[in-house]
């Protein structure tokens, strides 16, 4: 193993320190971009709003409780204040119902040094999305409303809220170490360390620890770096750290990134030939998913969807994990050099791929003619979905098969 590690890194030396460094960069960049954002923020909030104008706002509405605060004569001095009150405060009300002054001044704080903090505090929850939910996000664009003609903002400002931790970032990677298993196959570098240590499994181990192990826990360790430095770049009374939130967020991405990574050493342990590689995962990973919407919504399964949507991001990862992992070490064990000129590599595995393939085709388009609900009534639909359920078995009877599909019908 620590051979094979020594020979991989000396082929990929170049590439993988520019990306570790890489990395470290966008850490460092990212912490100091968020201080100079918040300051950037910090200083819109102190141009655009004052302690008078805000007492004055809250004794508007104290005394004009049933005006409509979007009514065309609401004054216009008072209108800066809405939507940061909103913003930190959600409304419990319908779409339909008149947002009155009273409903703003329950929620609004009671003074303007209150405001001031909820509208600076870093981690602050962002409602301006759904009043009925208190959601953590990613990042957020903050924005103070100002009076003129029609309604105006301040320049918006997007804070990060996770450092390297978003969910984007992370399948960034995973995608990555997908890219590098094709590339090295092409470059024959895969070909040149099989050939001669056999250690086909463990080649495959080094280069999951090096594409995708070592970035994401850089990504983990810088992440949490950033959090425990954000008090010596912005006033400590502003950021207290929700680390439950994050610690969620960052799992949840680990989580998916990892299933992720999971998927594309199946593909590459299955599928010999890099095209059809990415041909595979494209298009298997959608067709797999809308299969399984297809047949909740025919089953009429609701409790199951919602019991499905309960379940954590890593448990999902660990089903993926007790699945796939054992598959993929069985079909490192029966690989030759061969193997990789074909679709699927192993010749008893050919037949059952192209049956999986059939029974896609008939849980995401035949099956789509009996969903209720799904409005398939013009001849452009009905001929594209007709279209799509003779071509796949052709085409992929010949690409798996290498046989025409006429003649697998009659044998």
């Amino acid at each position: 193993m620590k051979n094979i590690m020594k020979v991989y890194f000396k082929l990929r030396k170049s590439w993988l320190i520019g990306l570790y460094a890489l990395i470290i960069v966008a850490g460092l960049t990212s912490m100091a971009n968020d201080s100079v954002q918040w300051h950037k923020w910090e200083k819109i909030v102190v141009q655009s709003t004052s302690k008078a104008a805000y007492q004055k706002t809250r004794t508007y509405l104290k005394t004009h409780p049933k005006a409509d605060v979007y009514a065309q004569d609401f004054p216009n001095d008072y209108q800066r204040y809405l939507e940061t009150i909103r913003m930190i405060k959600p409304l419990p009300i319908n779409n339909n119902e008149t947002i009155s002054a009273k409903m703003i001044y329950q929620f609004a704080p009671l003074t303007y040094d209150a405001l001031k903090t909820d509208l600076l505090s870093y981690y602050s929850e962002d409602h301006r999305n759904s009043w009925r939910e208190n959601t953590f996000s990613t990042a957020v664009l903050k924005s103070i409303p100002l009076v003129g003609e029609g309604v105006q903002y301040t320049e918006q400002v997007s804070i990060n809220k996770i450092g390297l931790m978003g969910l984007n970032i992370c399948l960034a990677f995973a995608a990555l170490y997908g890219i590098l298993l094709i590339v090295d196959q092409l470059t024959k570098v895969t070909t040149f360390i099989k050939g001669r240590t056999g250690e086909v499994n463990r080649l495959n181990l080094v280069q999951f620890i090096y594409w995708a192990g070592i970035p994401l826990a850089m990504i983990t360790v810088l992440s949490v770096i950033t959090h425990l430095t954000r008090s010596l770049f912005i006033p400590s009374q502003y950021v207290a750290i929700p680390w439950e939130n994050l610690l969620v967020q960052g799992v949840n991405s680990l989580s998916i990134s990892l299933g992720m990574v999971l998927l594309i050493s199946f593909v590459n342990a299955l599928v010999g030939k890099p095209i059809y590689k990415l041909l595979t995962f494209f298009l298997g990973v959608p067709a797999c998913l809308l299969a399984g919407s297809n047949i909740v919504s025919l089953l009429k399964l609701p409790p199951l969807s919602i019991f499905l949507k309960s379940i954590p991001y890593p448990v999902y990862f660990l089903i993926l994990l007790v699945i796939l992992l054992p598959i993929i070490i069985l079909l490192h064990q029966h690989y030759s050099l061969e193997q990789d000129t074909f679709y699927i590599k192993l010749d008893k595995l050919r037949l059952p791929f192209y049956s999986g393939i059939l029974v896609l085709v008939i849980l995401d388009f035949v099956l789509t003619f009996f969903l209720p609900g799904m409005s398939i009534n013009t001849p452009l639909n009905i001929g594209l979905l007709i279209g799509l359920i003779i071509a796949i078995p052709i085409i992929f009877a010949k690409l798996v098969l290498n046989k025409d599909v006429r003649r697998l019908l009659k044998k």
